[in-house]
């Protein structure tokens, strides 16, 4: 499985047509997964906490997952994963709402924000992610590793 680096900067990360990892480093990442089963690998080092206060990068979001194969259910082939790293144990992720644009003003199913409360640091982070059916991830979606 071939691995895709971000720098300490904010990055695009793209992966290939089959099976990939993605891990984006600091800043404020973007994630475009590819056909295939992919892992995006979020690490608490990577957060930065000062950004949890700028609502100016889209409801607080430090990583954005564009493509999000297979949330709530399996898809043969295209089943993605999110590989949360360092966060403690005990930590949490929760589904906070979706995110809105002009096509779609009640709200878009596809573009979702999750909150991962790390135990680690005592503090919430949030990622969006763009889920291709538009379910919204459940335990087996992802795991957190310590």
């Amino acid at each position: 499985m071939p691995t895709y680096y971000g720098t300490d900067g904010s990055d695009k990360i793209a992966g290939s047509g089959g099976k990939d990892a993605l891990a984006g480093g600091k800043g404020i990442d973007y994630y475009y997964g590819g056909a295939g089963n992919d892992a995006f690998v979020l690490k608490l080092s990577d957060f930065d906490p000062a950004l949890n206060n700028n609502t100016s990068i889209g409801a607080k979001a430090q990583d954005f997952i564009y493509d999000f194969h297979g949330a709530g259910v399996y898809e043969a082939g295209n089943n993605d994963f999110l590989y949360l790293s360092g966060f403690g144990a005990g930590s949490t992720i929760t589904f906070t709402g979706y995110g809105y644009n002009g096509a779609s003003p009640g709200g878009d199913i596809h573009a979702q924000y999750y909150t991962i409360h790390s135990t680690t640091t005592g503090l919430d982070y949030v990622v969006a992610v763009g889920s291709v059916n538009g379910n919204q991830l459940k335990l087996g979606d992802y795991n957190f590793y310590n």
